[in-house]
């Protein structure tokens, strides 16, 4: 479980790194969190920083629930969590 936990981690670093490089592909500058919706990339940049804000709002509550159940039910736990990770890197793919 504390395996999964860990690779949730580097799914969320992978979304970071996504972001990154869209906002220098797209040329989007700190401090600004989206672009413009009249910039031509707006909506290509904005999918990428949306998929990666909609993973960091629900990542906390899920940690928590995978570690408060992985007291009872490691394997069901670890499971789920796994699940949930491969989810968001399909979701991050497709909504990308």
């Amino acid at each position: 479980m504390v395996g999964v936990i860990g690779l949730t981690h580097v799914m969320n670093f992978y979304l970071a790194i996504k972001v990154m490089s869209a906002r220098k592909t797209y040329n989007c500058k700190y401090p600004n969190l989206y672009l413009p919706e009249d910039d031509k990339n707006a909506k290509s940049f904005n999918c990428v920083q949306r998929v990666h804000q909609n993973t960091l709002e629900g990542f906390a509550p899920v940690q928590i629930l995978m570690l408060v159940n992985g007291i009872v039910y490691p394997l069901h736990s670890a499971a789920y969590g796994f699940v949930w990770m491969l989810g968001r890197i399909v979701y991050s793919i497709g909504y990308s």
